[in-house]
């Protein structure tokens, strides 16, 4: 069925081609302008029809019947294929076919169940208060020998005292321009941190910043009331 409706289709956009040819036949025939004007300009080739009835009626009647096909094609083939279930769009070969056999799907295999290996148990009784003086005797001797290794240890070592590490430097408004084209980080009243940001312009009532954004960048406005505090990135 649906072969059939293809072949409407396809016969159809002849119609409608050949239809369209007879009538710019019939333009150039009442005169080259009839014929530049349905050839290039919209709706020209209407006008024609209208005007000389006659003369352009075959063609337009074709492509007329051929576009009514046309839309009737296209209807029906995706009504059908809007109502086949999944089951009737796979593709089946009959037993008797050769490629049946190609694409037939191997068997499943089945999964061999694992057998757990014996484990040995030992039927010799355990002594766990022996056990548990050989821990005590062990920790004591650890808890013993500590201290010596610990001082040891620390006379071994020389001390080095660790500088604290540094806070960043934070402008007072008035010094924000000297920080134009670095890279700073702007904390906002409401807590949020801009990271990384080049400072471009310092304006009276707002910064103008751009960010990196994948292969380029962007630059925005940000009002200075919102703004907290500046400090050069680290």
């Amino acid at each position: 069925m649906t072969f059939i409706f293809g072949t409407l289709f396809v016969c159809a956009m002849l119609a409608v081609f050949i239809g369209g040819i007879m009538i710019l036949i019939a333009a150039f025939r009442q005169s080259v302008l009839w014929g530049l004007g349905t050839l290039i300009v919209p709706f020209v080739g209407l006008i024609f029809v209208i005007l000389h009835w006659q003369e352009a009626k075959r063609g337009f009647l074709l492509t007329l019947g051929g576009y009514a096909v046309l839309f009737l094609s296209i209807f029906v083939i995706g009504g059908m294929s809007s109502t086949m279930t999944p089951d009737e769009q796979v593709v089946t070969f009959p037993d008797d076919s050769p490629l049946s056999d190609q694409f037939e799907a191997p068997p499943p295999r089945a999964r061999e169940p694992e057998v757990a290996e014996p484990v040995e148990v030992d039927d010799e009784p355990v002594d766990f208060e022996e056990i548990m003086e050989e821990v005590e005797a062990v920790s004591d001797e650890e808890a013993a020998a500590e201290p010596i290794e610990a001082q040891s240890r620390l006379e071994r070592r020389p001390y080095v005292a660790q500088a604290a590490p540094a806070r960043p430097t934070v402008l007072s408004p008035d010094r924000w321009g000297e920080l134009v084209g670095r890279r700073i980080d702007v904390v906002q009243r409401s807590g949020q941190l801009v990271q990384g940001v080049t400072l471009l312009a310092v304006h009276s009532d707002r910064l103008t910043l751009r960010r990196k954004l994948g292969g380029g960048t962007m630059d925005f406005d940000l009002p200075r009331r919102k703004i907290e505090e500046i400090r050069p990135a680290r």
